[in-house]
């Protein structure tokens, strides 16, 4: 979508455009050896979604759709095949489900991962399974959430032969997630709803814990969990890369796609992909304006509004004054925008510093798009908080 773009202050956007990174969200800055909190990061790939019939994807990752069964339970014996139905993982055997849920734990599966110019072999396993639910006031879901754990990796070598190039054969290694530990499946910010608890004896220190009757785990306690997406794939910016049943991706707690799950929508159901709501959602959580880069940062609150007007739990403290309107989504990135994200200056008088200010200036005036007539129709409708307009 073409912003309005303005010749005078365009050599200024140029001469910031390092500032501008700086400023753009964790997701969206991350080189291939950060940030697997929100993707997993195998051998600096990025794994961004996988296919359970073996194909690559886009980053040339493959999955061996072939599971080790952990010997236990209904997990054992041979030719069962690692599947993803709706967000849940389980082993098959001739399309039959052999295996899921708790038999699942300790089962594991390989993947082949380009690096340089070798293929790596990782091995990852299934080590712990839990529940959350997804966001809804009314409606929720609860959906299985999945520790993963690399527990061998290295170069593909024919059998009795050296890895080549020096490198490490494939082998055992000290398991390590394969998620980072983020502070939870929602930011801090996200306490509307939510159940203020004291802790210890300091005043003012609250934790904030899950309505009462809410299943699955604390959605503000630290995890290293995924969630399973099944149906379709993400590319960095948002965009929709793959989409069948086949394929899936792991989203990592705190993640845009892990969020997009827990706001409700479901790339499994057809009409999600066909009406645009997966990447529509990933745009506007991003702030991805104009469709690619991302003007926003860890800890920015938003309100956001779908189009059904459905509740949610965890969006900003009541206490939090609203700013002005943001932008209206779809699956290109804003419809309109009426003020941007990062156009913040904190009403207690914690002011942006000027190198900041004088990038989003510049940011403002290239992309800022038409104002948002108050009819819009779109997938999500934001708008700021604790801003004042400039």
């Amino acid at each position: 979508m073409p912003a309005r773009l303005i010749t005078r202050g365009a050599a200024l956007s140029a001469a910031l455009a390092s500032t501008v990174l700086g400023l753009r969200s964790v997701e969206a800055a991350c080189n291939n050896y950060r940030c697997g909190s929100n993707t997993p990061i195998l051998w600096g790939t990025f794994v961004r979604g996988l296919s359970t019939t073996g194909e690559a994807n886009a980053e040339r990752v493959v999955l061996r759709p072939e599971l080790i069964p952990s010997g236990t339970g209904t997990c054992t014996g041979t030719d069962i095949k690692l599947t993803s139905v709706d967000g849940r993982l389980m082993g098959v055997r001739d399309k039959v489900e052999v295996c899921a849920d708790a038999a699942l734990v300790g089962s594991a599966f390989d993947m082949d991962v380009p690096y340089k110019a070798l293929t790596m072999r990782v091995r990852v396993r299934i080590s712990e399974i839990k529940t959350v639910s997804t966001w809804e006031v009314e409606g929720a879901v609860v959906l299985p959430t999945y520790r993963f754990e690399v527990i061998a990796n290295g170069a593909i070598a024919a059998p009795g032969e050296p890895p080549p190039d020096g490198a490490r054969p494939f082998g055992p290694v000290t398991p390590s997630p394969l998620c980072q530990e983020t502070p939870g499946w929602m930011e801090e910010w996200q306490t509307d709803g939510l159940v203020p608890v004291p802790v210890g004896p300091t005043v003012g220190f609250l934790r904030y814990e899950n309505p009462e009757g809410t299943v699955g785990q604390q959605w503000q306690v630290g995890t290293d969990h995924a969630l399973i997406v099944s149906g379709e794939t993400y590319t960095e910016t948002g965009s929709s890369a793959a989409i069948g049943p086949q394929w899936f991706q792991i989203a990592c707690a705190g993640s845009a796609i892990a969020k997009m799950r827990l706001l409700g929508i479901d790339p499994w159901e057809s009409r999600a992909v066909a009406g645009g709501l997966t990447t529509a959602t990933l745009k506007m959580l991003g702030a991805r304006y104009g469709g690619d880069v991302a003007f926003t940062r860890p800890g920015m609150a938003v309100r956001w509004e779908r189009w059904d007007a459905r509740r949610f739990y965890g969006g900003p403290a009541r206490d939090l004054a609203p700013g002005p309107s943001e932008a209206t989504w779809t699956r290109s990135g804003a419809a309109c925008v009426d003020h941007l994200r990062l156009m913040r200056a904190s009403l207690g008088g914690r002011w942006l510093t000027w190198v900041e200010g004088i990038a989003l200036v510049s940011l403002a005036r290239e992309y800022r798009l038409r104002p948002c007539p108050t009819t819009a129709r779109a997938v999500w409708t934001t708008t700021t908080v604790d801003h004042v307009a400039h």
